[in-house]
């Protein structure tokens, strides 16, 4: 009969350790619910873990004959050892995206002393713009345009346009030609470390995409800016409490083929910001 080596447990407490160095007390709570899959029964473990990273988990248990030659069965679990390692690595990436996910609904939440009014999202715009119809929750303070507007995940856009009975319109921050000043970190063992590049203008190109075009491409070396790295507000025009809110994460870095020693740097929110159902306006803030 097959020796059968309970892999299943070793990444379950593998996880938990993961869980436990990533996530103070605090959060407990909040993360509780996403977490309670880790301690489920193998087959939900694999299942869930194979959702969270886009890409297939073999099987947890490694089986091993014990006719196979000692060397073979330290190639084995050798190789067992790497995959487990591998899925740890890809718990821990999602932790710190977490964190920063937690840290942006935190900053969110500060702004209530400037007021917010929830919106619902009621249509979109018919000419293909990055615009977005709002109905205003039985709000009783006044939305003004140039009022930030913003989502779990970050900036999404400014009032555009106030219409009556409590509509308004948002003109989101990937709508061709919207203008933002940014700049850039990145999260190193779980703490978000600002990268050396000045602020620069960044500038939607709709279809839910951001591009930024006047970067010199030694610059984008030298920084060593990569896909991943988060775009964050830095405009004095916006206001102080939304410094270093998350704007999105490069998508693409290469060079411009239209201009000699620029790159070609590409943003994408953290959400596809058309699709939102629900937003929240800053009043008090434009």
């Amino acid at each position: 009969m097959p020796t059968r080596l309970p892999a299943s447990f070793v990444v379950s407490t593998l996880v938990a350790g993961v869980i436990a160095v990533c996530f103070p007390q605090s959060w407990g709570n909040r993360i509780r619910g996403s977490a309670q899959f880790l301690f489920w029964p193998a087959s939900l473990l694999h299942d869930a873990t194979a959702r969270l990273s886009d890409r297939p988990v073999q099987p947890g248990t490694l089986r091993i004959d014990p006719s196979t030659p000692a060397g073979e069965q330290i190639r084995l679990l050798s190789e067992e050892n790497n995959r487990l390692g591998g899925l740890v690595a890809t718990l821990e990436t999602q932790a710190a995206a977490l964190r920063g996910q937690l840290s942006e609904e935190q900053r969110l939440k500060a702004q209530g002393e400037t007021g917010m009014v929830q919106a619902r999202v009621v249509g979109v715009d018919p000419g293909g713009r990055d615009l977005l119809q709002l109905s205003l929750l039985g709000s009783k303070k006044p939305v003004e345009v140039g009022m930030p507007v913003v989502y779990p995940g970050g900036v999404a856009g400014k009032i555009s346009a106030v219409g009556v009975a409590g509509q308004a319109t948002v003109r989101l921050i990937t709508d061709r030609d919207f203008k933002v000043r940014a700049s850039f970190g990145r999260f190193v063992d779980g703490k978000f470390v600002p990268i050396k590049l000045d602020p620069i203008v960044i500038e939607g190109r709709g279809n839910d995409e951001i591009r930024i075009s006047l970067l010199k491409q030694p610059d984008v070396e030298a920084a060593g800016l990569v896909v991943n790295d988060w775009v964050v507000l830095a405009d004095p025009s916006w206001p102080a409490s939304l410094q270093g809110s998350r704007l999105g994460a490069i998508s693409y870095v290469g060079q411009r083929q239209d201009a000699t020693g620029f790159a070609e740097v590409r943003v994408r929110p953290h959400s596809t910001l058309t699709t939102l159902r629900e937003l929240i306006v800053l009043v008090g803030s434009n």
